[in-house]
């Protein structure tokens, strides 16, 4: 008041009006100040709420009123706050013109936060449904759920429910006075089973079993115990335990224990005959170190076994097997005769034929220096197939039949073996094998156009000593006599069974009526068609072009594995159609033609040029080892009598060829020798010492069991002189041959009778 006299007693001194000195008097004036606290959502007063202004503290009355003075009329900091409710803070003015202030202040519910927890690791836990009162909640991630609450809700009855915990009910009888007091945690108890694992047929407890429920995974302990936490009813539990169990499977029904009885996995085997079915009784089973017998039903059983495995069965009468099975589809096992033994024999001579190529169901069977083979797991039915340079291709089929094994054989005569004495008194077959050496005839290509006078050549074996025939299927221009499936014969156009023409398939039919053996010729690197067709395959010249021979026919680049590929599939379909063998031609690099034209990519030197040559034969010879069908190369006369390093500057010597066919056919035409050579001034003039000597030259240079087979000259010469030949080719030791005649016009007088 000091200072608002003082202010006065200046006005006065100063000459101001009695309206001036009134209006400061308004303005300086003490101010009332009116307030009540109110529930913000229901407008109820608050009693003995705080209000804080400036350093004044007052609180409200029941009717949540208050009255305050102040001389500041601008700016007026408040700040109200009150149990159970949020606290606010605000400034506000009052008109210079008023003398009281009116404020009314309202406060929000501070309201009710819940945090349910669980009661073991305090995690929160969501979608508790949480009642308080009257109201529901569901909690979210956080556990949380909010509640409006007030003083005069008190007391409030707060329900928590979740499955796999225990319920939980309580009495709220006073609220958080701030928000320092929220949320207000609760504890949720998990739901416990007790529970132990048995096995079924005996009782005893099973240590080691998972039990999985509601996501987790326990084990028992030695006891066969777990605890499982947390359950819903109905909630699966599945019990796992070791492979020698069955698993099972069993709702949570509340109850607080349960003993769970596992059924051990268990195994009935059914043992009987491979032969006729019936079963075999004293078989022993092993299982894991575990041994059962199989009773007069051939049955064995097994109890605590894993689910899958391998049952090692053994009888003396039958070969031991090892079976895999699976518990849940008890198996039938069918015994094999015991291990097949034996040897391929001559029959004539009686001496081992240990080159001989066995194919057990297409399988290869090694041999032995001895010729000897065994077979320890026979499979029926079984066919074995041979194959040995010299003899024809023969198989011996084995089929089960009512009290022992149906033999069928083709060109072999199965035998007994000499009585053996234990422990080698196993089963024993030897085979025997008759010689067989070809004389055979060319039939060319086109001759397939005029099926009558393939007969006709094919009749000879009727009246003459021929016994085999050579025929084209892929000629010297490189067509095909059959309807290939090998895409790049299909894409050249050279394939398909001609309108008129002989078929393949009717050719085989007629020569194996007539007891014929059965030669393919297949003309490998001379293959016009392939080169114009795929000019990137073919031998060019300097300038891209491709290069031709002197009959006007281009040839595929020996260097190019895609070539050695095309000529691979065809022999392969080839040998799919039952020929007995196939002989390939033209293994070599061009010779004839100005062959100094010709420009390779490749590297062209002697090495390169073998080392072509050998691998496409090799390759040829894989492509076609797990196929009953013999292997043939013809390759020039000369080529045994130069030095054997020597290619002739078109990649061929026999060395490179021979190791991989079965027959070497040297076409060791006396007319094509060349004054000087064998040191003849005319070698065309001695036609029997050419051929006798060639034969002995070419065995000279093949390995073992290579056979030689020579290409006679079946044109030129008289009769007499082609007798000569043929004659020459037998006393050298040749393994058969082979009459060449372009046109497969021959005179049959030069052909033995039958």
């Amino acid at each position: 008041m000091k200072h608002f006299k003082t202010i006065i007693l200046l006005l006065l001194l100063t000459g101001a009006t009695l309206t001036s000195v009134a209006f400061v008097f308004l303005f300086l004036a003490e101010k009332e100040i009116y307030g009540q606290v109110v529930d913000a959502d229901s407008g109820a007063p608050i009693p003995a709420a705080v209000v804080q202004m400036d350093a004044l503290r007052l609180q409200t009355d029941r009717r949540g009123e208050f009255v305050s003075y102040s001389r500041q009329q601008r700016g007026i900091a408040v700040r109200v706050s009150a149990p159970g409710y949020l606290p606010t803070a605000y400034t506000f003015d009052i008109p210079w013109y008023l003398k009281r202030g009116r404020l009314r202040v309202p406060l929000a519910p501070l309201g009710l936060s819940v945090r349910v927890l669980d009661a073991w690791n305090d995690a929160p836990l969501s979608g508790v449904r949480l009642s308080v009162g009257e109201a529901t909640r569901t909690t979210n991630a956080g556990g949380l759920a909010t509640f409006s609450a007030r003083p005069g809700d008190l007391p409030l009855t707060i329900s928590a429910f979740k499955a796999g915990y225990e319920p939980l009910r309580m009495e709220l009888t006073r609220l958080p006075q701030d928000s320092s007091e929220l949320p207000l945690p609760l504890q949720l108890k998990p739901v416990v089973l007790e529970g132990q694992v048995v096995a079924a047929d005996d009782g005893q407890p099973l240590g080691g079993v998972a039990v999985v429920a509601a996501g987790v995974l326990q084990q028992t302990d030695s006891q066969g115990r777990f605890t499982l936490t947390r359950l819903t009813p109905g909630a699966v539990i599945a019990i796992t335990p070791n492979e020698l169990f069955l698993p099972a499977e069993i709702p949570f029904d509340g109850q607080p224990s349960v003993t769970v009885q596992l059924q051990p996995r268990s195994l009935t085997a059914t043992i009987v005959s491979a032969l006729d079915g019936t079963p075999v009784a004293g078989v022993t089973l092993q299982l894991r170190g575990r041994i059962a017998a199989t009773d007069a039903d051939g049955q064995a059983r097994f109890r605590r076994i894993p689910p899958r495995g391998e049952l090692a069965v053994s009888h003396p009468a039958y070969a031991p097997q090892t079976v895999p099975y699976d518990a849940g589809a008890p198996p039938v096992i069918r015994l094999l005769p015991a291990t097949l033994r034996g040897a391929v024999l001559d029959a004539a001579s009686g001496r081992p034929l240990s080159h001989t190529q066995i194919l057990a169901n297409g399988i290869p069977l090694p041999l032995d220096a001895g010729g000897q083979f065994q077979l320890s797991k026979l499979t029926l039915p079984l066919t074995l197939t041979l194959r040995h340079p010299g003899y024809r291709t023969a198989r011996l089929s084995l089929r089960p039949a009512a009290g022992g094994l149906l033999l069928a054989s083709e060109r072999l005569q199965p035998q007994p073996c000499p009585p053996q004495k234990p422990p080698d008194a196993l089963p024993c077959l030897n085979l025997t094998l008759s010689p067989f050496s070809a004389r055979a005839i060319y039939i060319p290509f086109s001759l397939l156009a005029h099926p009558d006078a393939v007969l006709a050549l094919l009749d000879l074996a009727d009246r003459t000593a021929l016994n085999a025939v050579v025929l084209d299927v892929k000629g010297d221009r490189g067509r095909l006599a059959w309807d290939s499936r090998v895409p790049q014969a299909d894409a050249l156009g050279i394939d398909g069974n001609r309108e008129g023409w002989l078929s393949l398939d009717a050719f085989l039919s007629e020569a194996r009526a007539r007891g014929l053996y059965t030669i393919a010729r297949l003309v490998v690197f001379k293959d016009n068609p392939l080169a114009f067709g795929k000019p990137e395959l073919a031998v060019t010249k300097a300038d891209g072009t491709i290069w031709t021979d002197g009959e006007g026919l281009a040839w595929a680049n020996p260097f190019r594995p895609e070539v050695w590929d095309y000529n691979i599939a065809l022999a392969k379909e080839v040998a799919a159609m039952g020929f007995d063998e196939i002989n390939l031609d033209y293994i070599r690099f061009p010779s004839d033609g100005d062959v100094t034209a010709i420009v390779y990519a490749e590297e062209n030197t002697a090495q390169t040029r073998t080392d072509a040559i050998r691998a496409f034969m090799r390759r040829m010879r894989e492509a076609l080892s797990l196929y009953p069908v013999a292997l043939s190369a013809d390759v020039f006369g000369l080529t045994v009598w130069v030095t054997p390093e020597s290619d002739m500057n078109i990649g061929q010597r026999v060395a490179d060829i021979a190791p991989f066919v079965d027959y070497l056919s040297p076409m060791i035409y006396p007319s094509t020798f060349s004054a000087g050579n064998l040191g003849f001034d005319d070698p065309a003039a001695h036609p029997y010492e050419v051929i006798y000597r060639s034969v002995q030259a070419a065995a000279g240079r093949v390995p073992p069991p290579v056979v030689v087979r020579p290409w006679l000259q079946a044109y030129w010469y008289s009769t007499d002189e082609m007798l000569r030949q043929k004659e020459a080719a037998l006393a050298a030791g040749a393994g058969g041959w082979v009459w060449w005649n372009a046109a497969g016009v021959y005179d049959e007088a030069i052909f033995d009778s039958p």
